[in-house]
């Protein structure tokens, strides 16, 4: 039975917990997103495997929310959203078994399952914070949510080969799982659902055809083509930088997962001060104007740039600027005319659909074309290219700020 407050008050006071457990739920989704990226070389080093199927199996789990996000978000509509994230919980939580696996087939494919439990988790979050979150704070809880997954892609990275050396690589994994578990019980323990009468934000429900023409808009496939290009470069680096330098540029293995874990926690401070530029300019556009132009220019240089503070340098940069603009993005869905809570979670399952389309084949294309040149260059400027969609999208995209 799922409690629900019984004022506004309570809601009011409430919120927070939300929050709070929306943050924990984007982190256990890093966190298992790119568990397998740090700790590549030591699963190589068993299976041998080449370098597409390397890409795979990190990339494995976007490949299933590319096709599972739109129609589990509107399932998940149906559902409601406690049932719709403890079912993403639990699904999320097969991880676990990773443990117990001694073949790659299997591996694989719990990896393929765990990407319907983030296909629940990641696009219903936008009705949970439309529901809860007052107009104004919106911006925010979205850079919150946003800077948390970066936080859980960080601490993979981070921890992933000192923790494999210990206590082995499927461990790891199966901790990344473990986290999901502990995710699904204090879900069911703490959360509640808003009352009717509490706020403004909670819709009545509509009908699958109200959901659906969501996808007919032209501005929901603008917005999703803005995220293909730059989650293709993001995907694609974070899982071959680490390999990358350690097997070119001579890094160790914790180093190189040291210096690619700074790709991924800039985005902490990118996603706040992305947030921040949001909420007080009252603009969305100019910031993906701005990150679509330099993007792909400062994902080059992360690449070619010598051994030292040079590739600290390089890597903060372009993991600061795949990040700073996605508060706004994430916010534009939300204030298009019409929004409502049902409808900006189709809308985040579009693009979630895209971007991890292009997440999925990048770091696969990248692995096939270093397989075929012997070298990395030719993977890495194709997505370097390729985020270029974030600018053409801007361009064609609305501004819906209010100032």
């Amino acid at each position: 039975m799922i409690k629900k407050p019984n004022s506004t008050d309570q809601k009011d006071r409430y919120r927070f917990i939300i929050y709070a457990l929306l943050a924990f739920a984007h982190a256990v989704c890093g966190l298992n997103f790119l568990g397998p990226s740090a700790i590549l070389p030591l699963i190589n080093e068993e299976w041998f495997m080449s370098g597409p199927m390397s890409g795979l199996f990190v990339s494995a789990m976007t490949l299933t929310v590319t096709f599972a996000s739109i129609p589990l978000s509107i399932i998940g509509s149906r559902l409601g959203a406690f049932r719709a994230y403890l079912i993403g919980w639990v699904i999320l939580g097969l991880g676990v078994f990773s443990y117990t696996f001694d073949s790659f087939g299997l591996l694989l494919g719990i990896r393929f399952i765990q990407g319907f439990g983030a296909s629940f988790i990641l696009p219903v979050a936008a009705s949970i914070v439309m529901e809860w979150a007052e107009n104004d704070e919106i911006a925010a809880v979205n850079t919150v949510n946003l800077s948390f997954l970066t936080v859980g892609m960080g601490i993979s990275l981070v921890i992933g080969a000192p923790l494999a050396e210990l206590v082995g690589w499927r461990a790891v994994l199966a901790l990344d799982g473990f986290f999901a578990l502990i995710g699904a019980l204090v879900w069911a323990l703490l959360y509640k659902s808003p009352s009717k009468n509490a706020g403004n934000n909670v819709s009545s429900p509509v009908s699958i055809r109200d959901i659906v023409v969501v996808f007919r808009d032209r501005k929901t496939w603008f917005l999703s083509f803005a995220v293909v290009g730059p989650w293709a470069q993001f995907i694609a680096l974070s899982t071959w930088l680490p390999t990358f330098y350690l097997t070119v540029k001579g890094l160790e293995l914790a180093v190189a997962g040291f210096a690619t874990s700074i790709f991924t926690f800039a985005g902490v401070p990118a996603t706040i001060l992305g947030g921040f530029i949001t909420a007080k300019s009252g603009k969305r556009r100019p910031i993906l104007l701005f990150t679509g132009t330099f993007l792909g220019l400062a994902g080059f240089l992360s690449v070619i740039v010598p051994n030292g503070i040079f590739i600290y340098l390089a890597v903060f940069i372009t993991g600061f600027l795949q990040w700073i603009y996605e508060p706004a993005i994430f916010t534009i869905p939300m204030e298009l005319p019409d929004s409502t809570p049902e409808k900006s979670s189709a809308i985040f399952a579009a693009m979630l659909t895209m971007g991890n389309a292009s997440s999925f084949i990048a770091p696969v294309l990248v692995g096939f074309l270093m397989d075929l040149s012997g070298s990395y260059l030719p993977g890495f400027v194709a997505v370097f290219i390729l985020s270029y969609t974030l600018l053409f999208s801007a361009w064609k995209l609305p501004e819906t700020g209010s100032n």
